[in-house]
């Protein structure tokens, strides 16, 4: 099981910015000092399908609310969702946002979320956005 699990931890940096204007949203913002810490984790695949979770590290104030995006560059369906409600676009936006539950994050707290989803190919995002900070960089 280790040897399919794929783990990332990555915080952004000023040395980022490159990423920022080749690889993510317009709307993403680096700091030096960043907001979030993230972590993409794969817990199982088989053929034609995976399970995952991500982790956030929330280094800022107190949050009421969030929003996770990420693209998936190879057509990918989200099946099942835990912790969080998904949204996904036809062009492989995906947007999670929390449940009633779990809105409200403490600064140095850990919120996650998971989902199945159905590809041809399991695959880390080129990045994650936390309420439009970059976050993650595979």
């Amino acid at each position: 099981m280790w040897a399919r699990l794929r783990n990332a931890l990555v915080t952004v940096t000023a040395a980022a910015t490159a990423l920022v204007t080749t690889a993510s949203p317009a709307a993403a913002v680096v700091d030096p000092y960043p907001a979030f810490s993230c972590r993409y984790d794969i817990k199982d695949e088989w053929p034609g399908g995976f399970m995952a979770d991500i982790y956030v590290l929330n280094k800022s104030a107190a949050l009421t609310t969030w929003v996770v995006r990420w693209r998936f560059n190879q057509p990918t369906r989200i099946g099942a969702v835990w912790d969080a409600v998904i949204r996904q676009d036809p062009y492989g936006t995906v947007l999670a946002t929390p449940g009633p539950f779990n809105a409200n994050v403490r600064p140095y707290a850990v919120f996650s979320f998971g989902w199945s989803g159905f590809a041809a190919t399991t695959e880390v995002p080129n990045y994650i956005t936390v309420n439009n900070y970059l976050c993650f960089r595979a």
